[in-house]
C-alpha cells in the first residue's frame, strides 16, 4: 500500500509499529515518489575547491588523527558541466587531502548515474575552470596553489587562460589499478548495505536536498548503518533553502531530537566554511 510522503505518518509508524515497518513505509513513498519523476537521478554541479576549502578551513583533520589508513564512502560525487566536460572533483580533492596528510585509503564512490562513475574510473586528467573555482569568497589560485601544494606542482599539465588541465592525484590513479578505489551504481535511499563498509567516514554533499523526505531519512538510516559507531557523517542541506525538504532544525527542517534518536544519530558540530555556512554538518552514528 502506498501511503503520502508525510513526516506525521512516518513518526506513527516508526514510534507504533516498529522500525522494519517504518523502513517498509518510508520505502513504499520513496519509490512512488521517485516512479512520478520517472525513477531519475539529478547530476549536481560541483566547483572545484568547495569539499576541499572546507576540510582547510575547519578542523577536519581531527577525525584522522593518528590514523595512517582509511576506509571512505563517498556519495553522489557530482561533476562539472558545460564545455570542460564531467569532473568528478569531490574524489580528487579527498585523495589530495588524503595524500597531503600521509593517510593510505580505500575508497567506494557510489552515484545512481552511471556517468559520473565512468567519469571517476575513466579520466587520467580533469579540467578546471578558473572563474567558478573559488574557496569561501578567495580568488582561485588560492585554493588552486593548495591543491597543488598536496598533490605536486607537476600535475598540471597546461592551462589556455581560460582552463586548467591538470593529472589525476597518483592515489587515484594508483587506486583505480589496484581496486581500492570501487564505484557501484547505487540508490542511497535503498542501499541496504555495501560491501566494501562499514566506513570511517563518509561525505554525502550536495545529495540529501534533492531527495523527498522519505528519501532523505532513508539515506541517513542507512549511511549511519555503515558507518563506523562514532564516525564522521557528512552532510548537508544544501545551497538553496527552497530545494526540497530541510533537515536541520535550525533551518526549519525536520531532524530534531526524536529523529536522531529514531536514526541513531547524533547532530554534532557545524563545519566551517565561509560558502555555505551553517549548511554542512558532521553527523555521528550513536
Amino acid at each position: 500500500m502506498i501511503v503520502n510522503d508525510s513526516l506525521s505518518r512516518e513518526e506513527f509508524v516508526f514510534d507504533h509499529l516498529g522500525k522494519d515497518s517504518w523502513v517498509q513505509t518510508a520505502k513504499a513513498n520513496y519509490r512512488e515518489h521517485q516512479n512520478q519523476r520517472g525513477g531519475k537521478g539529478v547530476i549536481t554541479q560541483t566547483t572545484f575547491g568547495t569539499l576541499f576549502g572546507l576540510m582547510l578551513d575547519s578542523d577536519f583533520k581531527k577525525y584522522l588523527s593518528g590514523k595512517s589508513h582509511v576506509n571512505a564512502l563517498i556519495v553522489g560525487p557530482g561533476s562539472s558541466s558545460g564545455a570542460i566536460g564531467r569532473n568528478p572533483y569531490e574524489v580528487y580533492e579527498l585523495a589530495a587531502y588524503l595524500e597531503g596528510n600521509n593517510i593510505n585509503y580505500d575508497l567506494t564512490v557510489t552515484d545512481l548515474d552511471e556517468r559520473i562513475l565512468d567519469a571517476v574510473t575513466g579520466k587520467k586528467k580533469f579540467h578546471i575552470s578558473p572563474g567558478s573555482a573559488v574557496r569561501g569568497g578567495s580568488v582561485f589560485h588560492n585554493v588552486w596553489d593548495e591543491f597543488l601544494s598536496f598533490v605536486g606542482e607537476d600535475k598540471l599539465i597546461e592551462s589556455d587562460g581560460r582552463s586548467y588541465t591538470v593529472k589525476i592525484p597518483d592515489s587515484v590513479e594508483q587506486g583505480l589499478a589496484n581496486g581500492k578505489i570501487k564505484t557501484v551504481e547505487a540508490d542511497v535511499a535503498l542501499m541496504d548495505k555495501l560491501d566494501g563498509g562499514p566506513y570511517d567516514f563518509v561525505i554525502c554533499r550536495n545529495v540529501l536536498y534533492q531527495l523527498p523526505g522519505s528519501g532523505q531519512r532513508l539515506a541517513l538510516y542507512n549511511l549511519a548503518n555503515l558507518t563506523e559507531l562514532g564516525n564522521p557523517l557528512w552532510v548537508n542541506d544544501g545551497q538553496n533553502p527552497w530545494m526540497g525538504n530541510r533537515l536541520f532544525s535550525g533551518l526549519g527542517g525536520w531532524l530534531n531530537g526524536a529523529w536522531e534518536d529514531r536514526l541513531d544519530i547524533a547532530k554534532g558540530e557545524v563545519i566551517c566554511g565561509k560558502e555555505y555556512g551553517k549548511q554542512e554538518r558532521i553527523l555521528h552514528k550513536k
